[in-house]
């Protein structure tokens, strides 16, 4: 079963935190993010982006350039990702080794800047030839790392600029009973912003503090109340103007989130969003209601797989409930996303993002 948005981010930790849960994340202040899901043996995703005109009755066929190439390890897990400017690339010489071993001829491919002419070379007792390439490579624009515990808790992300210079660091630290109790977030090499969460005697998340040393203000406060169930019953916290503010959350019989109401501090209805599911459990609709109009909507569909096929946003516009932007995704028989199409009507633009795996 999936589920986008199921809880605001801010009852999220885990997964927000973790940056695991998306397919796609432009916010560099952000840890990127890649769907996980069906991912088994895949070495390497690489990802190419496309655009043309929102009006342009052509469909999109030229082939786009390299944007994303995410590398994951032996367990699926996330390590490094990096980012490339799609529309600029470099002037770049290499070297390629060609040299013989045990009869088969392999060969490695070395960029330098400092190119030398065509020559031979001896090194570990096989002969090697060097050929100088001239040719152009993308021009990187972000590179991130990411680190784990033995027991495949990430420890760190760290994102790097196109330099090689550290710019953000997301720092993560446990309990004993391995439950994520604070996240410490650094820029160029300064801690900026924590985040501190505890939690009751069944493991359950009950609160966190987010402090912000860029901010004047305090850092704010949140308590998380639970039900008999220990579903979720309401949230409470200080917003960044000083209201004391709250969110109630009901569910069905089937233990899913049905409405989530913000309460201000005189007790009255500020907005409330609330979710529809089909049979399956997933979530198929998500509305967002102020003053009792539908301000914004979410709609999703998906394939006999469970799958998200595509996802459609609405938004309010003098009097109306227009559609404002679209994704549809395309999955292969493995159940792994290969094409996502893009379409948003304020920005008059389509893009495309063609995904292709690498395996072990």
């Amino acid at each position: 079963m999936k589920q986008f948005g199921l809880f605001a981010s801010l009852l999220l930790l885990g997964s927000t935190l973790f940056g695991q849960a998306g397919v796609y994340d432009r916010d560099f202040k952000r840890p990127p993010s890649i769907d996980l899901d069906h991912l088994d043996s895949v070495k390497e995703v690489r990802i190419s982006e496309t655009w043309a005109g929102a009006m342009s009755r052509e469909p999109i066929k030229k082939p786009g350039f390299l944007d994303i190439v995410a590398v994951l390890d032996t367990a699926q897990r996330l390590v490094s990702f990096d980012q490339y400017n799609p529309t600029a690339s470099e002037v770049t010489d290499s070297y390629q080794f060609l040299y013989a071993t045990d009869g088969k001829v392999r060969i490695e491919q070395v960029y330098s800047s400092t190119p030398k002419s065509h020559q031979w070379i001896l090194r570990d007792s096989l002969l090697q030839e060097v050929k100088l390439l001239k040719g152009t490579k993308k021009k990187l624009k972000a590179h991130w790392i990411y680190t784990y515990r033995d027991d495949t808790l990430i420890t760190s992300i760290v994102k790097y600029d196109k330099n090689g210079y550290v710019k953000y660091q997301y720092d993560y630290e446990y309990s004993e009973e391995n439950q994520l109790t604070r996240k410490t977030i650094a820029e160029r090499g300064k801690p900026t912003r924590w985040l501190e969460a505890t939690y009751d005697d069944e493991g359950n998340l009950v609160g966190y503090r987010n402090d912000d040393d860029r901010k004047s203000q305090s850092g704010s406060q949140v308590a998380i109340v639970r039900d008999s169930s220990d579903q979720v019953s309401f949230v409470s916290y200080q917003s960044r103007r000083g209201e004391n503010l709250r969110w109630e959350y009901e569910y069905n019989e089937a233990e899913l989130l049905v409405k989530a109401t913000l309460i201000n501090a005189e007790g009255k209805e500020e907005r409330c969003i609330e979710y529809l599911y089909d049979t399956e459990g997933n979530e198929v609709r998500k509305t967002i209601i102020e003053k009792k109009k539908e301000k914004q909507r979410r709609d999703l569909e998906y394939d006999e797989k469970g799958n998200v096929t595509a996802v459609r946003y609405y938004r309010r516009f003098m009097g109306n409930l227009d559609l404002t932007f679209y994704y549809f995704y395309t999955y292969d028989e493995a159940g792994r996303l290969i094409k996502k199409d893009y379409w948003n009507k304020d920005y008059g633009q389509r893009k495309r993002w063609d995904y292709e795996y690498v395996l072990y």
